[in-house]
């Protein structure tokens, strides 16, 4: 067991006592790896983050949305035209929406290690 230590101040500035790491003059555990902390983040960025997720969100809906209604058009055939325009569409947006969940993975990842 350790014997209680006070802080000294040296013209306002607390002196290290010796022995003691910085985490454990602190008090924090210093057990714990810095993977395990949480970061901080600035609470506005945190919430530009928030609000970027829920864009993104809101984005895949829509995408998706768009190419089920691609999927479905292709069902009928009106013209190869068309058909063609509706294909190269349908690529466009499965492109689209591979990024946006991978955007969004990333976005839910940082939120939930910060929180």
């Amino acid at each position: 067991m350790r014997q209680p230590t006070r802080t000294r101040f040296l013209g306002g500035w607390p002196i290290q006592a010796p022995g003691l790491s910085g985490s454990e003059r602190n008090g924090a555990d210093g057990d714990q790896e810095p993977a395990q902390r949480k970061r901080r983040v600035n609470p506005i960025k945190r919430k530009q983050m928030q609000e970027r997720l829920a864009k993104v969100e809101a984005e895949v809906s829509r995408t998706e949305a768009t190419i089920a209604e691609c999927e479905e058009s292709l069902g009928r055939f009106v013209c190869v035209e068309e058909t063609q325009r509706v294909t190269a569409l349908l690529e466009e947006k499965r492109t689209a929406l591979a990024s946006l969940e991978g955007e969004w993975a990333e976005l839910s990842e940082e939120l939930e290690a910060t929180e």
